[in-house]
C-alpha cells in the first residue's frame, strides 16, 4: 500500500515522487498580514498590505510552479478582490494579479536533493477604514477561508488628511 506522500511530493520510503495533480480549492491555503483577522491587529488605511497563497492539489500536496509559457494562463483562473461597505454601500475593488514565487527548499527524503513548490504573493492597498473582505477565487470558486474578513483601521491622523472647521 502507498502510504500519503508529504508537502512536495516525495515519499521517503520508497523513493517514489508523485507529481501533483491539478489546483483544489478546498486544500489551497492563504495566509499573511494582509489577511488580518478581527482578532488580530487590523491592516491601516493607504498602507500596502500582503498575503501569500499556497496552491495545493487533492492530497495536500504543494503545487510546482508553472512553466513561463504557462504562468499566464495559470494566474488568469485566479480572481483577487476586496470589499468594503461604507455607508450602506458595498464596492468592490480588484487587486491586480499577483507575484508568482517559486520556493526552493531541502527535499524531506534526501539533504541533497532541492525541490521547488509554488506560493503567490498577493498586495494590496485599502482605501477605506472598516470591516473589509478579501476574496480569493479560482475558476470563480473560492479556496478554503475565502472570503476573508479584514478590519481596517483609519491610522493615525496626518496634517495633510485633516482639516479644521469653526469659528475663531
Amino acid at each position: 500500500p502507498f502510504t500519503r506522500v508529504n508537502e512536495v511530493g516525495f515519499n521517503e520510503w520508497r523513493g517514489l515522487r508523485v507529481n501533483p495533480s491539478g489546483l483544489s480549492v478546498l486544500e489551497t491555503t492563504a495566509s499573511g498580514k494582509g489577511l488580518a483577522s478581527v482578532q488580530t491587529t487590523s491592516c491601516v488605511v493607504g498602507k500596502a498590505q500582503s498575503f501569500l497563497v499556497q496552491p495545493r492539489d487533492e492530497y495536500g500536496n504543494a503545487l510546482t510552479p508553472p512553466t513561463p509559457q504557462e504562468e499566464e494562463d495559470f494566474m488568469l483562473q485566479f480572481k483577487f478582490s476586496l470589499f468594503t461597505v461604507t455607508g450602506g454601500v458595498r464596492t468592490e475593488y480588484s487587486i491586480a494579479g499577483a507575484d508568482v514565487e517559486p520556493v526552493t527548499r531541502q527535499s524531506d527524503g534526501d539533504a541533497s536533493e532541492l525541490e521547488e513548490y509554488l506560493v503567490l504573493r498577493v498586495a494590496y492597498t485599502p482605501y477605506a477604514s472598516g470591516l473589509s473582505a478579501v476574496s480569493i477565487e479560482h475558476r470563480g470558486t473560492h479556496i478554503a477561508g475565502s472570503p476573508y474578513l479584514v478590519p481596517v483601521s483609519a491610522g493615525a491622523p496626518t496634517a495633510s488628511n485633516s482639516y479644521l472647521e469653526g469659528f475663531g
